[in-house]
């Protein structure tokens, strides 16, 4: 059985969206004590880009709870292709009644597990989404990189302006290239952040670990938190999803 249990809590804002293309799936089995998650981030503002979003959060939850998140990232890219294959023999256009997609759609992706039968947490990712890791200690780490072409910066340097870090290429997604995974040792970690950049690219990190440290908050008013004042500043959607030992906020509330 778990040695710690584990509370969870999500929230989404569209920000300024027409469409809110992210997406996330919680699933747990407490007989064994295991919990998974995933956050998925479709590109663009597209019906298109949310469907892809939701089927690859769905598939990547389902599969990280029965296995580990590398499967979880696999079964969501099995489930984009399988959307596709039937989408080009004409089965979904016809059960749908929807309009073939012009372009396929695609998406960034996180996924997380925590069970009582390891002593690591486990996430694998590709593309935007984040993961970030809350110690005992109040110390934040981010758990992951992005996935992001560089961009030259030497002409908008030449022109006075401040260069932005990244190009807008996503070089990693559900749809293509490796997925990468990590391991933490879970012993001291007290709160998981999953989220989609529309909470990161707008939040500086000491404001997300000042949510994240709030005791006082359980772990959906830390997401709604999180997610609120993402889409609030900036125009993309933005989705969190918290995951908390209990004692973390029992701590707090004492």
């Amino acid at each position: 059985m778990p040695s710690h249990k584990w509370l969870t809590g999500s929230a989404q804002s569209k920000g300024r969206r027409d469409i809110q293309a992210d997406a996330y799936a919680v699933s747990r089995n407490d007989a064994v004590g295991r919990i998974a998650a995933a956050v998925t981030d479709g590109i663009g503002d597209t019906e298109e880009a949310a469907t892809i979003a939701r089927l690859a959060a769905a598939a990547a939850a389902k599969a990280t709870l029965a296995h580990d998140p590398g499967q979880g990232c696999q079964a969501a890219r099995a489930r984009r292709a399988t959307h596709y294959a039937s989408i080009q023999q004409g089965q979904y256009v016809q059960q749908h009644n929807v309009a073939r997609a012009a372009e396929p759609a695609d998406a960034s992706i996180v996924t997380a597990m925590l069970a009582a039968d390891h002593s690591r947490l486990w996430i694998s990712w590709a593309g935007l989404c984040r993961a970030y890791v809350l110690y005992e200690s109040g110390v934040l780490e981010r758990a992951t990189f992005d996935h992001r072409a560089a961009t030259p910066i030497h002409e908008a340097t030449r022109r006075g302006r401040h260069p932005a870090p990244y190009g807008p290429e996503v070089t990693r997604t559900v749809g293509r290239n490796e997925f990468v995974t990590a391991h933490l040792p879970v012993r001291h970690v007290t709160r998981l952040l999953l989220c989609s950049d529309g909470v990161h690219r707008h939040l500086a990190e000491h404001a997300i670990a000042t949510v994240l440290r709030d005791s006082s908050t359980d772990a959906t008013e830390a997401a709604n938190i999180l997610a609120r004042a993402g889409g609030l500043t900036g125009a993309d959607n933005a989705t969190a999803v918290v995951i908390q030992r209990a004692d973390h906020q029992q701590q707090g509330r004492s």
